[in-house]
C-alpha cells in the first residue's frame, strides 16, 4: 500500500476540512461528504424556488380576487395594491416596449401609469394556469393565501379562457 500524505499544497474538503488525499484536481475527502454538499446546495435551490412561488401564488390570488369575474381590466392605486400584500419585485414575465414596460403574474399584466396608479389587465393570449398547478397551490398554501371564495374565481376564469 502507498504512504498516503497530504499534498504539498495541504488541500482539504470543503465540508469537512480533512486532508484531501489522491488527485490533484479532488474537492472531497469522500462520497460522503459529496453527498452531503450537493444535498445541501439542492435543499438551498428548493427552498429558493419554493418561495419564489408561493410569492407568484399570492400575487396571482390578489389579482384576480380584484379584477373579479366579468372586468378586463382595472386602475388601482399602487400603494392600494401594496395594501393588499402584492410584492412588486416577483413577477413571472416582463416585456419592454417602445413605448412602456410590462409585468405579468401568468395571464394578469400590469403596466405602471402616472399618479401612482397601475393599470391591471387579463392576457387573454395567455395560457391559463392548469388547474392541476391551482390545486397543488390550494393544497399546499391554503388557508392562508388562498380564501374560499378565490376557488370560485378561478373557475369562472377557466371558463371565461376558454370561450
Amino acid at each position: 500500500m502507498k504512504n498516503l500524505k497530504p499534498s504539498k499544497n495541504n488541500r482539504t474538503c470543503i465540508v469537512c476540512e480533512k486532508f484531501i488525499y489522491g488527485r490533484s484536481d479532488k474537492v472531497f475527502c469522500d462520497i460522503k461528504c459529496k453527498n452531503r454538499y450537493h444535498s445541501e446546495l439542492s435543499k438551498s435551490q428548493k427552498t429558493i424556488a419554493r418561495e419564489t412561488f408561493k410569492i407568484l401564488a399570492k400575487n396571482w390570488t390578489i389579482l384576480a380576487t380584484l379584477l373579479g369575474d366579468g372586468a378586463d381590466e382595472l386602475h388601482i392605486n399602487k400603494v392600494e395594491l401594496a395594501r393588499h400584500g402584492f410584492d412588486f419585485t416577483t413577477v413571472s414575465g416582463v416585456e419592454i416596449t417602445a413605448t412602456k414596460t410590462s409585468f405579468s403574474v401568468f395571464e394578469y399584466v400590469w403596466i405602471y401609469k402616472p399618479n401612482n396608479e397601475i393599470k391591471i389587465t387579463l392576457n387573454k393570449k395567455q395560457e391559463p394556469i392548469s388547474p392541476f398547478i391551482f390545486k397543488r397551490w390550494t393544497n399546499r398554501y391554503s388557508p392562508t393565501i388562498f380564501p374560499p371564495v378565490l376557488t370560485d374565481v378561478f373557475q369562472n376564469n377557466q371558463q371565461r379562457n376558454s370561450s
